[in-house]
């Protein structure tokens, strides 16, 4: 990864940081971390959520990682209707 796209990083991650209406985040690294620090994802309804703090910590350790703050209302929709969708395939 160029230097430009490091620094742009850095500006958004301490932008999240201060940022006090954040209290989660996706993390991105091209793609969204799954649950757990545990592979990756295009989805951010399968992608894991992070307290702002777990997000940092783990930021501080790989310049690469991009924090995405979480519209909580807008997660909890998108999550609620992948729901619904995953119900019509529940088989009884």
């Amino acid at each position: 990864m160029n230097k430009t796209a490091l620094n742009r990083i850095a500006r958004n991650n301490a932008k999240v940081a201060k940022n006090k209406k954040v209290t989660h985040c996706y993390i991105s690294k091209g793609s969204y971390y799954r649950p757990n620090y545990c592979g990756y994802t295009d989805y951010t309804t399968r992608a894991g959520v992070y307290t702002k703090e777990e997000a940092l910590k783990c930021a501080a350790n790989c310049s690469e990682l991009t924090l995405v703050p979480i519209d909580i209302a807008k997660h909890n929709q998108r999550i609620m209707a992948e729901i619904k969708d995953l119900s019509t395939r529940i088989i009884t």
